[in-house]
């Protein structure tokens, strides 16, 4: 059955109710044995629904190892095991496995989308890594890990999926002939290890999966399969027969620690790779502990290893008016750690307190303080003169002397006070007021005055 008619029965069951329980509300994905619903159960529990297409429901030994998918991965007993709450058959004669929702894409989604860093790609495969460690010792082998087996969840933790073709040393099942069963081939032939596709049972164990899980890594890193042929079969004679490239060939610059990481699962002789996961855990850890912090941001693309992006800080201006002097982000934001690769946003920078974000207001604020302190040392200097001139003598001066001519208008105050003015050139233009002009009287500003915040 192809694609597209498969996906065509997998919208269909939307909306259906599985035993009276789970309601299919959606398809999560379609896949060449199943296809996984998001479902919600009558008492409202949500949950991820798996379910076998029907034409190989009909098949008894696949049935059999599509269920023991859930004991198997309950077995493992490790929070990286998907857990697998219930199986059962639907009303159609399809079988279905209940398991817990993830929230998060597969590697191969996520490569999709971007390239993952070095310093990623060996902290999701340390802790793939574990989950095998952990089933390794349970004598639970995988036999399928590739990127659409390894999940990421929103928290960044790892999830190792689908043990439905795993199986337990101590209880070796397979097909006739060993490598089908129901004329499929168990694995994907590109993630596969040479002793796993020569259907060579006896020797596929935990460093099958060690194999498979640095051809996953060498993907991750390089962008490029282990194997790439055109059939099927092509792969899996390559599989059978030729070792793979190194991977420093491909990736110029890959630090030395995680090219011996890679080459040491992917070696084709058994005896030279990494004899367990959990060693294999153990280089990874110090490959990731010998990366610099540069090194560990740094993705590949086809043109070779690119380095993360420097720092980028847009200046900004401080002082009065638009050329003054410009301070280091660190005086303006306080001290902080730089993120590679990361440009601040304009909007969390501070330039300065508030008397400073606005030049305008600022020279406007000065040259109103130094007019208000002219017109008050006039005033000083004019009281301090009469009260020292005797009272007569002023009387007979006011008697003889002719009037003094009208004061200036108070319109040519509120006009220089428009202009920006620096301080001392607002002292320069302050106007003359003699003794018997009027004085006048200006109100103190408020603190809420826009143009005197600076003051407070």
């Amino acid at each position: 059955m192809d694609s597209h008619a498969l996906r065509d029965i997998a919208q269909a069951r939307v909306g259906a109710v599985l035993r009276g329980k789970w309601r299919l509300e959606r398809v999560l994905g379609v896949g060449g044995m199943a296809t996984v619903y998001f479902a919600v159960h009558r008492n409202g529990t949500r949950a991820a629904i798996k379910m076998l297409h029907p034409d190989l429901s009909a098949d008894r030994a696949i049935l059999e190892r599509f269920l023991r998918e859930g004991y198997l991965a309950n077995k493992v007993e490790h929070a990286g095991a998907v857990r697998v709450l219930d199986e059962d058959i639907a009303e159609d004669g399809s079988a279905f496995l209940v398991m817990e929702l993830l929230d998060g894409r597969s590697l191969d989604k996520i490569v999709e989308e971007r390239p993952l860093p070095i310093g990623e790609a060996l902290r999701i495969t340390r802790l793939a890594l574990d989950v095998l460690a952990a089933a390794h010792e349970r004598g639970i082998v995988h036999r399928d890990i590739k990127p659409e087996n390894v999940f990421v969840t929103s928290d960044g933790q790892v999830k190792i999926l689908d043990f439905g073709i795993a199986r337990l040393r101590e209880h070796q099942t397979h097909g006739p002939g060993g490598g089908t069963l129901g004329g499929m081939v168990l694995g994907t032939p590109a993630f596969t290890p040479p002793e796993q596709a020569r259907g060579r049972w006896q020797d596929v164990d935990g460093q099958s999966d060690v194999w498979a899980i640095g051809a996953t890594l060498y993907t991750l890193l390089s962008g490029r399969k282990v194997r790439d042929a055109e059939t099927v079969n092509e792969e899996l004679m390559l599989a059978m027969s030729t070792p793979p490239v190194p991977i420093a060939s491909l990736v110029p610059g890959l630090p030395p620690a995680v090219a011996q990481v890679v080459d040491g699962a992917l070696a084709f002789d058994k005896t030279q790779r990494w004899p367990s996961a959990r060693a294999m855990q153990e280089a990874v850890r110090a490959a990731e502990t010998a990366l610099g912090a540069r090194e560990a941001d740094t993705v590949f693309t086809p043109s070779g290893l690119v380095p993360p992006r420097p720092v980028v800080v847009t200046p900004q201006p401080t002082g009065l008016g638009g050329g003054g002097p410009r301070r280091p982000i660190s005086q303006r934001t306080g001290p902080a750690t730089p993120v590679l690769g990361v440009t601040p946003d304009p909007k969390t920078v501070r330039s300065g307190p508030p008397a400073l974000r606005s030049p305008r207001r600022s020279a406007t604020t000065i040259a109103l303080v130094a007019l208000g302190a002219a017109v008050g040392l006039g005033f000083i200097v004019a009281g301090f003169a009469s009260g020292r001139a005797p009272k007569a003598a002023a009387v007979a001066d006011s008697a003889t002397a002719p009037p003094l001519p009208p004061p200036e208008p108070e319109a040519s105050l509120t006009a220089s006070a428009s202009v920006p003015l620096t301080p001392a050139s607002a002292s320069a233009s302050a106007p003359v007021v003699t003794p018997s002009a009027p004085a006048t009287t200006r109100k103190p500003r408020k603190p809420s005055d826009p143009l005197d915040m600076g003051r407070y």
